[in-house]
């Protein structure tokens, strides 16, 4: 732990000031955008300008461009990428509103801020909580905690009020998590109808008018299980949703430049290690589905990934597929830490351009019970594995010729099935594995707040069910109505 011995001989030293601004290690800014498909993106290929604060990003520095989320659920997802192993090993998951067993992440596994926090660094957690409750292991090893629902530029002034106190001699571990761009899509203007038409007037657009005025908790249900069922719904109420959601993009990522503008005046962006990503995309319709309920399709398994800093190069763009669980073990191999036992080894030696063969990428959604979506890749073959009521369904695509999985080639293609599902088979036991050495635990009682907020989600269905967080806006089509979104002052 070369930063931890030099943390304190600095800490031993306050004379020292200017030795330790030169010595310190870097700081880390994780930012997690929810809800975010990497193919709407700019550097991504979309054609729309939707992303222009992240493409200067992804020039800056290393974009993956091959990168699968762990999970097509939040909760999991974030975990996974917090310690490194698959859903079903840590079985931090969601489950029904008002189930009686939560499970929490055991303590004998360690998180990312836990193990920063012990090599010395301050850690921050932002967060609009939700799908990242403190009790499930999402608390542990943050020294302050932030988690509400508000809006964007509300939350940053909230990171600026935290930065302002942060000791400029230890190194700060930061994480970031808005429930931007997640449904509903309503952006405020002036990104409000810069992808849509004003003139619309599908089912869409009326039966979200007619909603806007409802209860909060009766509104959101609502609004959760209308993105689930909508059999009605026209090719142009996709386009104009579709839409919304890139303007939706467009307000985000004007509010990550916002973000580092603060982190600049605070922080050295030269020794900062940014890392920015998705825990999971968004479907619109391309498979009959809206959201990123119950489904693994590529839509919602492909997410960005950006990392800038030290120790990484510029303009570079990694190819080789990867997954998010790899991301705890390429940031402490970049900070040069030990490195606890995960599933996924660290990628670091891509952006090096060291030799690496081709690695399996898994993906998991569900329980051990009849409801399971499984997911395996390797090289341009990809295998879906769906179990729902105890039937089991195998989905095989290859990525070479059908990126937008619309052609199974299960039947065609026998010999790979057989050898990816035996892939598949094995990770699963190596998960009952993880999970007996590291039982989960259990979430302490909800609170009303919680439950309001859960109940926002849209949970109240079947496991792993999710829908859209409790934000209130107006009527997007509406041009009588205006978001209530705080004005930014200028110098942030």
């Amino acid at each position: 732990m070369r930063f931890r011995v030099l943390l304190f001989a600095l800490l031993l030293s306050p004379a020292c000031d200017q030795a330790a601004e030169q010595t310190l290690p870097p700081d880390v800014l994780l930012v997690s955008l929810d809800t975010l498909r990497a193919d709407r993106l700019g550097c991504y290929g979309y054609e729309r300008e939707t992303s222009p604060v992240l493409d200067a990003l992804a020039a800056e520095g290393v974009r993956f461009h091959e990168v699968h989320a762990p999970s097509g659920n939040t909760k999991p997802s974030h975990m996974s990428l917090f310690t490194g192993l698959d859903p079903l090993a840590h079985d931090v998951r969601p489950v029904r509103l008002f189930a009686t067993v939560r499970p929490a992440l055991s303590d004998k596994v360690p998180t990312m801020p836990e193990l920063l926090s012990r090599a010395g660094y301050q850690t921050a957690s932002f967060t609009d909580r939700g799908g990242l409750p403190q009790s499930a292991g999402f608390g542990r090893g943050f020294d302050v905690q932030h988690a509400e629902w508000e809006e964007l530029p509300r939350k940053i002034a909230v990171v600026k009020k935290y930065l302002a106190t942060a000791n400029p001699r230890l190194p700060l571990f930061l994480f970031f998590h808005t429930y931007e761009p997640h449904a509903p899509y309503l952006p405020p203007r002036p990104h409000r109808g810069k992808f849509t038409d004003p003139d619309h007037t599908g089912g869409f657009r009326q039966r979200y008018a007619e909603l806007s005025g409802t209860p909060m908790a009766e509104f959101w249900l609502e609004k959760g299980k209308f993105l689930r069922e909508w059999p009605e719904m026209e090719s142009d109420d996709v386009e104009f949703l579709s839409g919304l959601y890139d303007e939706e993009i467009s307000w985000t990522d004007q509010n990550v430049a916002r973000l580092l503008r603060v982190w600049g005046k605070h922080r050295k962006r030269e020794n900062t290690i940014l890392i920015v990503l998705s825990d999971h995309g968004e479907a619109f319709n391309e498979h009959g589905r809206l959201g990123h309920q119950r489904s693994m399709y590529a839509e919602l398994m492909r997410v960005p990934l950006i990392m800038t800093g030290p120790g990484l190069p510029s303009n570079l763009v990694v190819h080789e597929p990867v997954s998010l669980t790899g991301v705890l073990p390429t940031l402490l191999e970049l900070l040069e830490l030990d490195l606890p036992e995960t599933q996924v080894d660290s990628f670091l030696a891509l952006v090096r351009r060291d030799a690496s063969p081709s690695a399996p990428i898994f993906s998991q959604m569900g329980n051990r019970g009849e409801d399971l979506f499984e997911s395996v890749t390797l090289d341009d073959l990809r295998l879906l594995r769906t179990t729902l009521g105890g039937v089991e369904k195998l989905e095989l695509f290859d990525w070479a010729t059908d990126g937008g999985e619309e052609h199974n080639l299960a039947e065609e293609r026998p010999a790979d099935v057989a050898r990816l599902v035996e892939l598949l088979d094995r990770r699963k036991s190596e998960a009952d594995v993880l999970r007996e050495r590291f039982p989960p635990g259990s979430e302490g009682a909800q609170t009303e707040a919680e439950l309001r907020e859960i109940e926002g989600l849209g949970y109240g269905g079947p496991d792993d069910e999710e829908a859209s967080p409790p934000q209130r806006r107006e009527d997007p089509a509406s041009p009588s109505k205006q978001a209530a979104v705080p004005r930014a002052k200028s110098d942030d």
